[in-house]
């Protein structure tokens, strides 16, 4: 369709620009790595296997990052995070995001020692790349917040991730159909498939609080009354 290939279009703008704005804060040459790094986020993002863990779903974690008051340094761990947290995304598995750390670490292994100033003071990238190594980890599970650097940043990168829930319910069962396409590979017991999502959204909605920060403190009624539409769904599926 003519609007996925306009956003995938959009994404590759977007992530170059980005790039371009990640190698001049560390202060280092752009280079042939820059754009394999850029390719390899595009073809795994466009795979035809996704439905909603695609550029699609980037695209829309970029948009968010952009409402928020972030200097370079932020958007560096923040946005580096929203591109590497579903890089391997795979549905049978309870590893994907281990997966991803590892992928983005040996992407980003050449320059792991690079040393650059921000402000006053230096950083290490081999020390930032381990902290949005926790940001993505934390995507596991929400619910409680690794320790890091940069707390209210991993708050902001969570909500970013969880904030689809918050949207008009009409999107909000697109995205739920989408991450039963993603689940396929299940339609052998596809009871089994309704049980996990019944249990992932039971979950959630025994949270006191689904978001973390402030900014996005305004999508928690709506987001019960779509985990409550939700969980009719499948309780209807399960009964029948």
């Amino acid at each position: 369709p003519t609007y996925l290939f306009l956003s995938l279009k959009n994404l590759q703008s977007r992530i170059k620009q980005d790039f371009k704005e990640f190698y001049k804060l560390l202060q280092i040459a752009e280079d042939s790595k820059m754009s394999q790094k850029i390719d390899k986020i595009i073809n795994l993002y466009s795979s035809k296997d996704r439905f909603y863990h695609n550029f699609i779903h980037l695209d829309e974690m970029l948009d968010s990052v952009k409402t928020l008051p972030l200097n370079d340094l932020e958007k560096f761990i923040i946005k580096m995070a929203v591109y590497y947290h579903d890089i391997i995304y795979d549905s049978s598995s309870n590893e994907n995001e281990e997966h991803s750390v590892k992928l983005m670490l040996k992407e980003w292994s050449n320059e792991s020692s690079v040393k650059f100033h921000f402000g006053k003071k230096q950083y290490n990238l081999n020390t930032i790349l381990k902290e949005i190594s926790q940001f993505i980890l934390n995507t596991k599970d929400s619910r409680t917040l690794l320790k890091v650097k940069h707390k209210q940043l991993l708050k902001q990168f969570l909500d970013i991730d969880m904030s689809i829930l918050g949207q008009d319910a009409e999107r909000v069962w697109e995205y739920d159909e989408q991450i039963k396409k993603e689940s396929s590979w299940n339609s052998e017991n596809i009871n089994e498939f309704y049980r996990q999502r019944l249990n992932s959204i039971e979950l959630l909605m025994r949270c006191p609080k689904i978001y973390h920060s402030r900014e996005f403190s305004i999508l928690e009624d709506k987001t019960k009354k779509n985990l409550k539409l939700l969980k009719q769904k499948y309780s209807s599926i399960k009964s029948d």
